[in-house]
């Protein structure tokens, strides 16, 4: 889905780099979901507080972009 490429893009680009350790792994856990479950996450329609800091930042970094 074109929407998580750019949301997932939007943290990848803009957080990344200067992301903790444990906050890169939880990232790339996220990079592993299969389409569907991600995009529940991302549009907020499912909950995960584990991940809750980086769907946090993407959403920013795209709101921003708009």
């Amino acid at each position: 889905m074109r929407e998580l490429d750019e949301a997932m893009r939007a943290y990848l680009d803009n957080h990344y780099e200067g992301a903790s350790t444990k906050e890169r792994l939880l990232f790339e856990e996220l990079q592993e979901m299969q389409d569907p479950e991600l995009f529940q996450l991302v549009s907020g329609k499912a909950k995960e507080a584990r991940y809750q800091n980086i769907l946090d930042k993407m959403s920013a970094t795209m709101a921003s972009r708009t």
